[in-house]
């Protein structure tokens, strides 16, 4: 019990996003109880491109909505699951971004394919299946190997995880239409872009690191000529650097 109040009392990244949509579960059926059930549709992303711009907001709004409490909780559980994750491999940071983007890309797939094929899906899309398999890739691609233990299944690689969470998720979603297992399909999408885009910013720090400390390594043999044999036993090209170590201290 302390441990639930605490976790309320700071939900984190993935805690506001399950509150957010358990929050809008509660209004769509409120509304629906209350005759408004057109709110709901308001917020879904449609099928059809003429009602998209019309409403071009629900390629992001359509991934908060569910209307079936198992839809959701489904979804919520496996958010926290991987989110959790996320959070313990040091990737909070990341966490929403890839949220945002898996649902968006998942929309956009799902837009895309509906102009070409428009039997193929359904009159609209809803729910946070394609962010949440974005937050899952992610975590998978930050740290493969990593055991963890699963009900009835014992240890396992947080890949196979993924990729077992994933497919039963792709397959109920192809039972519904091929469109939403597109839709899926970009969040997988997703997850591996934000896991490379985070790889390329810590490789550019570490360069960045690397260089730093080459400058200071290279600051600090120059001042050691400077105090045995004075400045003027420096070249031109120590001098340079000198003044340009300097000028980039200042700057901070």
């Amino acid at each position: 019990m302390t441990s639930i109040k605490h976790y309320l009392s700071r939900p984190g990244i993935v805690g506001w996003l399950i509150i957010a949509n358990v929050a809008m579960w509660v209004i769509l059926r409120l509304c629906i109880f209350g005759g408004l059930g057109g709110v709901g549709m308001l917020l879904e992303l449609s099928a059809q491109n003429d009602i998209l711009l019309e409403r071009p907001w629900t390629i992001f709004t359509y991934m908060w909505v569910h209307y079936d409490l198992v839809h959701m909780a489904c979804n919520m559980v496996m958010l926290y699951y991987f989110g959790q994750i996320c959070v313990t491999l040091g990737q909070e940071r990341y966490l929403l971004v890839t949220y945002l983007c898996g649902g968006v890309l998942g929309g956009v797939c799902y837009t895309v394919f509906a102009s070409f094929f428009p039997s193929m899906v359904g009159s609209g899309l809803i729910g946070a299946s394609a962010a949440v398999i974005a937050v899952g890739v992610f975590a998978a691609f930050i740290s493969p190997r990593l055991q963890l233990g699963v009900w009835l299944l014992g240890e396992m690689q947080l890949r196979w995880i993924v990729v077992g969470v994933v497919g039963v998720m792709c397959v109920g979603a192809l039972a519904a239409s091929v469109g939403e297992l597109i839709t899926h399909l970009g969040g997988v999408a997703a997850g591996m872009c934000m896991y490379y885009m985070q790889r390329f910013r810590s490789m550019n720090r570490h360069t960045s690191f690397d260089r730093q400390n080459a400058s200071m390594e290279n600051l600090d043999n120059i001042l050691d000529k400077v105090k045995r044999s004075g400045y003027s036993s420096l070249n031109a090209r120590e001098r340079k650097s000198l003044f340009e170590i300097s000028n980039k201290l200042n700057q901070r």
